[in-house]
């Protein structure tokens, strides 16, 4: 990304992610407040008549140094219905799954407090052999962890219309002073799975806004201030990588309109 696109960028971040604060959690970016989300410009009210229906979906093309194209897409519905070669599952630090009825997950969305889950919907669709392939995976440590914060490990898919299921942890906005730096490692992270297996499409949801209750202005900071990183150590690269289109998939409205509104700030029509 050239240097001007790159201050542009960075200009419209800074300007929409300052001072979010939610369930005792506080991210600062340049030290004073500044307006929300919701100020929109007139030129944004074209997105908003696609944004209130399921299906709808917006693109952008990420410009890159080394002239190839990256093309972004961001779709409302349920990233189990997604047709790209790998999708991401947020999963869990032992890779159980949300299937504990008595967790807490259950309990605040029997609340209306969680308002989806991508990873129960990838083991829905994927049938009983995803959990099992990933009660098979070795642990990394003697409790029985298989994931940390930001590492991310791979699967099959099994009955989903998709090649590999990348499965990552994201950080809980309840827990760690760092949670920004820490969510942008989990997509840095499925990025870099994404390219070493050599897939030209990868689908996500919004990691770590679910469950873990991040705001979905924090959870699109991340996503696309990572996915910028990431393109540029790939057009450094030989090649350039193989990653040739990147679908966000949101099932919640408001994710997507926060989604789409701070992709089109920074990268335009």
């Amino acid at each position: 990304m050239s240097r001007r696109i790159r201050i542009a960028a960075q200009q419209n971040w800074r300007r929409h992610a300052t001072n979010w604060a939610r369930v005792g959690c506080e991210w600062r970016e340049g030290g004073q407040k500044q307006k929300g989300m919701k100020d929109l410009p007139a030129g944004w009210v074209r997105y908003r008549q696609q944004m209130g229906q399921v299906g709808g979906s917006v693109s952008f093309t990420l410009p890159r140094e080394d002239n190839q194209k990256l093309r972004i897409s961001l779709r409302r519905g349920c990233i189990s219905e997604s047709r790209c070669q790998a999708v991401v599952s947020p999963s869990n630090a032992h890779m159980v799954g949300n299937a504990n009825t008595s967790g807490w997950w259950f309990r605040k969305a029997k609340s209306g407090h969680v308002r989806s889950n991508a990873d129960g919907a990838l083991r829905t669709a994927a049938g009983s052999g995803l959990a099992l392939e990933c009660a098979e995976l070795p642990p990394i440590s003697a409790d029985g962890t298989k994931l940390r914060v930001g590492m991310a490990r791979v699967t099959g898919a099994h009955n989903l219309a998709a090649d590999h299921v990348i499965h990552v942890l994201g950080p809980s906005s309840h827990t760690a002073p760092n949670s920004l730096e820490d969510l942008q490692r989990a997509y840095t992270s499925c990025f870099e799975h994404a390219d070493k297996l050599h897939v030209s499409t990868l689908a996500l949801p919004a990691i770590s806004c679910g469950v873990y209750a991040f705001p979905f202005e924090i959870g699109a900071l991340a996503a696309f201030r990572s996915l910028d990183r990431w393109s540029e150590t790939a057009a450094a690269s030989e090649g350039g990588g193989d990653l040739k289109a990147i679908e966000f998939a949101l099932l919640d409205e408001g994710a997507f309109t926060t989604f789409a509104d701070m992709a089109h700030a920074i990268w335009g029509t």
